[in-house]
C-alpha cells in the first residue's frame, strides 16, 4: 500500500530513476507472493522501458529480475530463463555479485521445473558457489535446496539427503537473524524511497511557502488597508502546513507499525517454513528411506516388523504436529472459529488415553483418568480435545519408564478444571516463563530423544483463551509437572 502511494507521489514529481526502482520493488513483491500477476507484468515491463530511458542498468537488472519470477510462476519457464539471464547480464555489468548468484537459483529452478535436471544442476552449483564466496547464506541455502531436489530427480537419494541436511542446518541458523541480500536491498530501498519522498514533498512546500512570503511582501508595500487579508492569507498557509505535516506524521507512524507487524508475519513464516522443511520432512524422508531398503530386499520382513512400532510412533507424532499445525495456521488466518456447546469431558478423557495408551505402555508409563459422571463443560469440543492430546502427548514425552499420568476433572464456582499431572522430568522456571510462547527454543528433545515442534503448548493456550478459559502450570524439576486448564461450567 505505501510503496504504491510512493510510486504516485514519484509520478507526480516526474522522478524517473524512482518510479523504476519502485517498480521494480512493487513488482518482486507480486512475484515471491504470486499475487497481482497481471498488473506485476505491466509494471515491470514498464520499469524495463523507464530503465532503458535513463540507462541504469543497476534497474534494468532489477526488474528484469522481478518479470522473471513472475514468468516463473506462470509456469512460462522458458521466458523466465531468459529474463533472469537478462537480469544476470545487467548485474555483472554493474558487479552486483550477490544477485547474480540469487538469478542463478531462480533459472535453475526454472529448468528443474521444466524437466531439465543437467542443466538445473549446473545452475545450483555455480550458485552455491558465488554464494560460498561472497557469504550470502541465503542464497546459498536455496542452491543447497535445489542441488538435494535435482539428486533426488535423479534417484541419488543418499546424496539428496546430504544436500538437503546442509539446507535444514543453514535454514536453522538464518532462522529470525538473516534474511536475503535481495530483501535486505529492497527493504532499505523502500526507507530510502520512502525518505525522499518525505523530503521532495517538503521542498515543494518550502519553495511554495517562500514565493507566498514574497507576494506579502508586496501587498503589505500596497497599504495597511490589506493588512487584515494578508493576516488571514497567513494563517490558512500555515494552517494547511501544519495539517499537511500532521498526515506525514501519521503516514509515518502507520509504516512503522505495518514494518512491525511484517516483522512478525516473517518471523511466523520463518517458523512455519522450518517446522514443514524439518520438522515434518525428516519422519517422511525416513519412512520413504525404509521403504526403499525393503523393497530392494536389504532388509528383512522381520527387521521391518521390528521397525513398526518406532515408526507407529514417528507417524504419530507426525499427524499430532499436521493436525496442531493446520488448527494453528487457520486460527492466524480466520480467527479460531468456537462452536460452543455443553460437552461430557469423561468421554473425550477416555478417548484421549485410547489413542495414546499404545505409545505409554511401549514406554512402560501408567496412564489413568479419573472424572466424575456429569462433569460437563461448555466450549468447542474439538478445541478441548485437541488440548488434552496435546497435553498428555508431553506428558507422556517426559515421563521415564516406570512413571505415572493422570488426568482428573472438577467443578468449582461454575467453573470445571482439567487437571493433567506426571511423574517426569518436571521444569526449572524459566523453562515455564516461556513454554507458552511461540518459539523453537521453548522445546527440548523428550526422554527416549522425541522431538518437539515449541507450539503445542502455545497453541493450547490460544484454544484455551478463545473458549473463555485459561491453561496454568506448575512444576519442579525432577519431580514432574501440573498443568491446569480452567473453562466455563456452562454458557
Amino acid at each position: 500500500r505505501y510503496q504504491l502511494i510512493a510510486l504516485e507521489i514519484f509520478q507526480n514529481i516526474g522522478d524517473k530513476k524512482m518510479i523504476a526502482a519502485q517498480y521494480g520493488s512493487i513488482t518482486w513483491i507480486y512475484g515471491i507472493t504470486d499475487t497481482n500477476t497481471k498488473e506485476g507484468m505491466a509494471m515491470a515491463t514498464e520499469g524495463i522501458q523507464i530503465a532503458q530511458e535513463i540507462n541504469d542498468q543497476q534497474l534494468l537488472s532489477y526488474n528484469y529480475n522481478s518479470k522473471g519470477i513472475l514468468f516463473n510462476k506462470l509456469k512460462m519457464y522458458d521466458s523466465a530463463i531468459y529474463l533472469l539471464k537478462k537480469s544476470n547480464e545487467f548485474a555483472a555489468k554493474v558487479k552486483d555479485k550477490v544477485v547474480h548468484a540469487y538469478n542463478k537459483t531462480l533459472i535453475g529452478d526454472s529448468y528443474l521445473q521444466k524437466g531439465d535436471v543437467g542443466n538445473a544442476m549446473n545452475y545450483f552449483k555455480e550458485a552455491a558457489k558465488e554464494a560460498e564466496i561472497l557469504d550470502a547464506r541465503e542464497v546459498k541455502k536455496d542452491a543447497y535446496l535445489g542441488i538435494a531436489d535435482c539428486y533426488e530427480a535423479l534417484g541419488n537419494n543418499l546424496l539428496a539427503f546430504n544436500y538437503f541436511k546442509e539446507y535444514a542446518a543453514l535454514k536453522d541458523t538464518l532462522l529470525n537473524s538473516e534474511v536475503s541480500q535481495k530483501v535486505i536491498y529492497y527493504k532499505n530501498q523502500s526507507e530510502n524511497e520512502r525518505q525522499q519522498a518525505v523530503i521532495s514533498q517538503l521542498e515543494v512546500e518550502k519553495t511554495a511557502a517562500f514565493k507566498e512570503k514574497q507576494l506579502m511582501l508586496i501587498l503589505f508595500v500596497l497599504g495597511t488597508s490589506l493588512m487584515v487579508v494578508i493576516l488571514s492569507f497567513i494563517l490558512f498557509i500555515n494552517y494547511q502546513r501544519k495539517r499537511a505535516n500532521n498526515q506525514l506524521l501519521k503516514l509515518n507512524n502507520e509504516i512503522n507499525s505495518q514494518n512491525i507487524k511484517l516483522e512478525v508475519l516473517n518471523k511466523t513464516k520463518d517458523k512455519l517454513f522450518s517446522i514443514i522443511g524439518h520438522d515434518l520432512k525428516g519422519p517422511i524422508g525416513n519412512l520413504q528411506v525404509m521403504l526403499d531398503l525393503f523393497n530392494s530386499k536389504i532388509i528383512s520382513v522381520d527387521d521391518l516388523n521390528a521397525l513398526l512400532s518406532k515408526l507407529n510412533i514417528s507417524v504419530g507424532g507426525l499427524h499430532e504436529m499436521l493436525e496442531n499445525l493446520l488448527e494453528w495456521s487457520q486460527g492466524q488466518m480466520q480467527g479460531f472459529k468456537i462452536q460452543s456447546e455443553e460437552i461430557k469431558l469423561k468421554e473425550l478423557a477416555e478417548k484421549t488415553l485410547s489413542f495414546y495408551q499404545s505409545w505409554a505402555s511401549e514406554k512402560g508409563i501408567t496412564i489413568s483418568a479419573e472424572f466424575p459422571d456429569g462433569l460437563n463443560a461448555v466450549a468447542d469440543k474439538n478445541h478441548v480435545l485437541l488440548i488434552m492430546r496435546n497435553l498428555v502427548n508431553n506428558a507422556i514425552k517426559y515421563t521415564d519408564s516406570g512413571g505415572s499420568i493422570t488426568i482428573t476433572g472438577k467443578a468449582d464456582n461454575q467453573l470445571v478444571h482439567i487437571i493433567i499431572k506426571d511423574t517426569g522430568v518436571g521444569m526449572t522456571q524459566d523453562q515455564m516463563d516461556d513454554i507458552f510462547e511461540f518459539r523453537k527454543s521453548a522445546s527440548m528433545a523428550g526422554t527416549e530423544g522425541e522431538k518437539g515442534t515449541g507450539f503445542g503448548l502455545a497453541l493450547c493456550k490460544e484454544m484455551a483463551e478463545a473458549n473463555g478459559g485459561s491453561i496454568e502450570v506448575t512444576s519442579e524439576l525432577g519431580k514432574g509437572s501440573e498443568f491446569v486448564v480452567t473453562l466455563k461450567e456452562k454458557a
